[in-house]
């Protein structure tokens, strides 16, 4: 069974979620973050169990070294950041 929600991120750029029907072992999950700047994202998973899942969002801006865009170190991302996860039985 595939379940789905969308989540707004906290003021610490973390979201928790419940599964409304628990599975049976941890599930696999899939998160992306839905916002509309080019700015690159990640998300790491901070819990994950057979009822719910708590991830948080990450920010990583571009400097240019030498007219090369590089990856800065990753920021957490504040509150209102809107993140869509999906999971699923292994």
């Amino acid at each position: 069974e595939i379940q789905r929600v969308s989540l707004l991120t906290n003021s610490s750029g973390q979201v928790s979620w419940t599964y409304p029907v628990a599975y049976s072992e941890n599930p696999i999950i899939s998160a992306d973050v839905l916002h509309t700047t080019n700015q690159p994202y990640s998300i790491r998973v901070l819990t994950l169990t057979s009822t719910g899942l708590s991830l948080q969002v990450f920010r990583s801006n571009a400097v240019s070294v030498l007219g090369v865009d590089v990856l800065a170190a990753l920021a957490a991302v504040g509150a209102d950041i809107p993140v869509y996860i999906l999971a699923h039985k292994a």
